[in-house]
């Protein structure tokens, strides 16, 4: 194993200025040259120099390991999260302990876990409707100095944690809003005649979403009708007019598949539906669904160096990363290889 005092000697530099170039969180009265620091890192990364995360916090009284609280749910955006927050934890030589639960009791014992076992801090999801008493304790743990990073708050803590925040507690969400912006223009793009939202009657939950498509429709001076599955059956497209779809999640726009077959309604032609999410069955679907793809693979490696940066000493903010859209067969694009969805046809600026 190499250690700091082989790349000096190697380097012919002292251990302390090796120290400080190689530091996550360096003292800031006692920098090292620009050259000489990339020099060192340079180096350090040809021998394959990793710090011992272990031993240099035990030395402290402290453990190095990050627990991560993660939605029992089965799908690409919890796989995609846990990936991005494996490598990145990874690349900064932190061991991480998941937990997975999908109710308040759940995150319950995963708190009482994190005060019986030492840690140097937590990842977590919020569940909705979090009693008040568990809402303390989080604050609590987080005023006592505790550093913590709560995940996706908008979609599934819904209005009343989303827009208010967690009172200081830092958070990192995927902007849902402006994924909602992104179908109505994309929408727009495609020459749709009217707009409809399909909605499972979630509103505190994917009202984020409905209303970043409302936004930008208003923008453009364009309304919109919200619909059911029931009134969507009533619905007659007349000859030679363009509709689309924004659904507020890609389960419910796949549950109308049938419906859409049923009226002999021809997607990308007459028309055009778009989905939220970007699960795995969108790209496998017979036709294969549009929709917005939240980046949870780029939002597990941020969180993770978010938390990281905050143990070493900074303060947390709040962060949004942007969604894009994958445009495909049911509003007249290609349908995708599913396993080279990097090569697919993105959307990610507002027209």
């Amino acid at each position: 194993m190499v250690r700091l005092s082989d790349i000096a000697k190697d380097l012919g530099l002292s251990l302390s200025v090796v120290s400080r170039a190689l530091s996550v969180n360096p003292d800031k009265y006692a920098v090292v040259k620009k050259e000489t620091a990339e020099r060192i890192r340079k180096y350090a990364q040809e021998v394959g120099y990793t710090p011992n995360r272990q031993a240099s916090f035990l030395g402290k009284g402290k453990c190095a390991t990050i627990f991560c609280f993660l939605p029992d749910v089965p799908t690409r955006l919890i796989a995609d999260l846990m990936f991005g927050i494996a490598e990145a934890a990874r690349e900064l030589n932190f061991p991480v302990n998941f937990f997975l639960g999908k109710c308040c009791d759940d995150l319950s014992c995963f708190l009482r876990d994190s005060k019986r076992n030492p840690h140097s801090g937590l990842l977590t999801f919020p569940p909705s409707k979090m009693p008040a008493q568990m809402l303390s304790d989080v604050e609590q743990y987080h005023k006592a100095g505790g550093n913590i990073l709560i995940l996706n708050t908008i979609s599934n803590s819904g209005a009343i944690y989303g827009s208010k925040g967690f009172w200081g507690i830092p958070s990192l969400n995927i902007d849902e809003a402006y994924g909602g912006k992104l179908a109505a223009s994309h929408l727009l793009q495609c020459g749709c005649d009217r707009f409809f939202v399909l909605s499972e009657g979630h509103p505190d939950i994917y009202n984020t979403r409905e209303q970043g498509f409302a936004d930008y429709l208003h923008e453009k001076n364009r309304d919109f009708t919200l619909v059911t599955a029931g009134e969507l059956a009533a619905l007659k497209i007349p000859p030679g007019e363009k509709w689309g779809f924004f659904a507020d999640s890609d389960y419910s726009a796949l549950d109308q598949y049938a419906l859409f077959e049923t009226k002999k309604w021809k997607f990308g032609e007459n028309v055009f539906l778009c989905g939220f999410d970007d699960i795995f069955y969108s790209r496998i679907s017979n036709p294969s669904l549009t929709t917005i793809h939240q980046p949870t693979r780029e939002e597990g490696r941020a969180a993770l160096r978010e938390l990281v940066s905050m143990i070493f000493g900074k303060q947390g903010k709040d962060q949004l990363m942007k969604p894009w859209l994958c445009h495909r067969e049911t509003t007249g694009g290609r349908r995708p290889d599913p396993e080279f969805p990097e090569n697919e046809n993105r959307v990610t600026d507002l027209v």
